[in-house]
């Protein structure tokens, strides 16, 4: 948890000097974090994710996740993400059965100014944001979209809420999100798209830490 806590600390002030670089237009704060991911995964991406495995490794011997050689309790399409997704989209899953549609809806919410239903929709937003988890760790995909809404929310749930639960569970989305990034510290800097007619753009899949 105090890992945990301190790479969402870290990264958090990083996205609000992004937001403070990105101005008045706010839709430039996501490449800007690109950006800064990228310039971090060239130079320290082989140091940045073996922290942050070693975080995940920890997790479970602490428990929190199921060990990658378990049995793995959950569907076959589930099987094929890292272990420590897992947990977050078994929880994703059961609740779109149970309600039969998405909550994403909820992020585009404006935040209550009670606290007691801010605190009920920074519940909602944590499910929203677990159903939403991206599996694709490509600059261009909505990975870093993701983290500025889930550092919104943290900033919210430490600042207005104070609730550790809520921020525990946000930080623990944004630092599994980081893994995801992270992970493909050996892909080359993503470069300019040229566009070719005819010629589609292949998204990278997700890599497995520790699988080529």
């Amino acid at each position: 948890v105090e890992l945990r806590h301190r790479w969402s600390l870290y990264f958090a002030g990083v996205i609000q000097k992004v937001q403070v670089a990105a101005g008045a237009d706010q839709s430039q704060a996501a490449p800007k974090l690109v950006d800064f991911l990228e310039v971090a995964k060239q130079h320290f991406g082989r140091l940045l994710h073996a922290d942050l495995f070693l975080y995940q490794k920890v997790r479970v011997t602490a428990g929190e996740v199921p060990s990658p050689s378990a049995e793995p309790d959950c569907a076959e399409e589930l099987l094929r993400l890292p272990f420590y997704v897992r947990p977050i989209k078994t929880r994703a899953t059961q609740r779109l059965v149970a309600r039969a549609g998405p909550r994403g809806d909820t992020l585009k919410m404006a935040c209550p100014e009670d606290l007691t239903e801010r605190q009920a929709w920074l519940e909602h937003c944590v499910d929203a944001l677990e159903e939403q988890f991206p599996l694709s760790a490509s600059p261009a995909g909505p990975l870093p979209e993701y983290l500025l809404q889930v550092a919104r929310c943290r900033a919210l749930a430490t600042a207005g809420v104070n609730s550790p639960t809520i921020r525990d569970a946000l930080e623990t989305l944004m630092v599994d999100a980081l893994t995801v990034y992270m992970s493909t510290w050996r892909r080359p800097p993503a470069a300019a798209p040229v566009a070719q007619p005819g010629v589609g753009r292949r998204e990278p899949l997700l890599v497995r830490p520790g699988k080529r």
